[in-house]
């Protein structure tokens, strides 16, 4: 099962992100509502953690549309 750390500043899109979330049985395992408190309990996990964020998606998403008209 996959697991997710949560962190969004916006308490409103935390909640939607955890709820969509757990509906695709993903487990989100924690949540933060800033940096600080999202380091914090980084630190705190035992387990490895990969941190991926929504502005990661566009980029990659962006990046595979563009082509080199060049070659």
């Amino acid at each position: 099962m996959v697991t997710v750390f949560v962190v969004d500043d916006e308490p409103i899109l935390h909640k939607l992100y955890h709820d969509i979330l757990e509906r695709k049985g993903r487990s989100v395992i924690a949540g933060a509502y800033d940096g600080e408190e999202a380091v914090e309990i980084y630190k705190q996990m035992n387990e490895g953690c990969y941190s991926y964020g929504l502005s990661d998606a566009r980029e990659r998403r962006d990046s595979s549309n563009k082509r080199d008209i060049g070659s």
